[in-house]
């Protein structure tokens, strides 16, 4: 392969992380070689900075891809003959873009099922295979197309790649795939250069933590799918806890072990994990989440949901599974690990060692050589 699209929802820069996990694949494919552009539309806002339309990433090695960014009308959920007025514009703003770029690519690459289907009449006229990925905590075509929308666009997609089983099982209860259809399940997968242990003694200084304090760490949206209330609620019973609270969104509750709350560049979330004891993420959906992996890199125990979404990374050997949504099965997780020093060691290693199997080069390859399958099968 030569080129690859990407049509995504958005793209980070180092002044703000949103989509950051989109990212390290990205550099990594360009690093094979391969031409990289991506799509990604954005809203056109009455307040705030808009970014340009083209403008460049560079990967560690200097390789060069190309983000553009046309713009697009929100219209809230306006519908004129059933036609969602906010996916029409940017549907349209993303045909607009891959039509008028130079040359045809290999494939496209679309991330999630929603830019998969808007991006499928390119697919069609460009003659060009479209590969959807499926990492969406909750598949919800519906505020996006009409059922009949659905069923004409998909039958475009050559290629479906699911971050989990439970997005597999999702989408395929939906009728986005068929059974019989050659899936990759692909969980995420960590960048050992950003992410990786290092002296926690250090890290703790580095953030104000002092030795003596548990400390819990949580990375995502403040908001109340991820669960970081309830994090919050839970840690009241344990009064030499710490809560190091990486994100932004919604408000938290009230809480004077809250050591820090603040949203941070994504390189310099390492620290902050370092810093920590154990990393907890009552979240109530996902597809599969990167801040658990990358929590893993770093050594750290895991206490999450007893869900779908993490039984393709979490195991009894690295983590405590409870229910998201009930704060004593919190609770009672913080305890196992804050006054068991023995399992929490043992499974901060085997956290370790499982996320050195999940780096962001083998999934790159995994993912090169289904996208090289994809192209050959629709040539034929």
């Amino acid at each position: 392969m030569k080129k690859l699209y990407f049509v995504t929802r958005g793209y980070p820069t180092k002044d703000n992380s949103s989509f950051a996990f989109i990212q390290p694949l990205i550099h990594k494919i360009a690093d094979d070689g391969i031409e990289c552009v991506v799509v990604a539309p954005q809203a056109v806002l009455k307040r705030g900075r808009s970014r340009p339309y083209k403008w460049f990433d560079s990967t560690e090695k200097g390789n060069t891809i190309t983000i553009v960014q046309p713009k697009y009308l929100p219209m809230g959920n306006i519908k004129v003959a059933g036609v969602k007025l906010t996916a029409l514009s940017r549907e349209r703003a993303i045909h607009r873009t891959l039509k008028y770029l130079k040359e045809k690519p290999d494939a496209v690459y679309a991330h999630f099922w929603d830019c998969a289907l808007m991006a499928s009449s390119y697919a069609f006229d460009a003659k060009v295979p479209l590969i959807a990925v499926s990492g969406e905590s909750v598949v919800k075509l519906e505020q996006y197309f009409s059922k009949a929308q659905v069923e004409k666009k998909k039958k475009n997609v050559s290629g479906v790649i699911c971050v989990s089983t439970k997005n597999y099982k999702e989408s395929l209860s939906l009728g986005l795939i068929q059974s019989s259809d050659r899936v990759l399940i692909s969980p995420n997968a960590i960048d050992t250069s950003l992410f990786y242990r290092c002296d926690k003694t250090m890290a703790r200084e580095a953030i104000g933590a002092k030795k003596s304090d548990f400390v819990i760490s949580y990375v995502g949206r403040f908001s109340e799918r991820k669960g970081v209330n309830r994090l919050i609620q839970a840690a009241k019973h344990h009064k030499d806890v710490k809560l190091v609270l990486i994100g932004y969104g919604g408000e938290l509750d009230e809480s004077d072990q809250i050591l820090v709350a603040k949203r941070v560049a994504h390189e310099d979330v390492v620290n902050y994990l370092n810093a920590s004891d154990i990393y907890c993420l009552p979240t109530q959906a996902e597809g599969c989440c990167n801040s658990i992996v990358e929590a893993m890199a770093c050594g750290l125990p895991i206490i999450s949901s007893d869900a779908e979404f993490n039984k393709d990374i979490l195991d009894e050997s690295v983590a405590i599974l409870v229910d998201p949504n009930n704060i004593s099965d919190i609770e009672n997780a913080i305890s196992t690990l804050k006054n068991n020093e023995i399992k929490r060691n043992e499974m901060a290693d085997n956290a370790y060692r499982k996320a050195k199997n999940m780096t962001i080069e083998k999934r790159t390859l995994d993912i090169l050589r289904y996208i090289e399958d994809v192209v050959k099968n629709y040539q034929n």
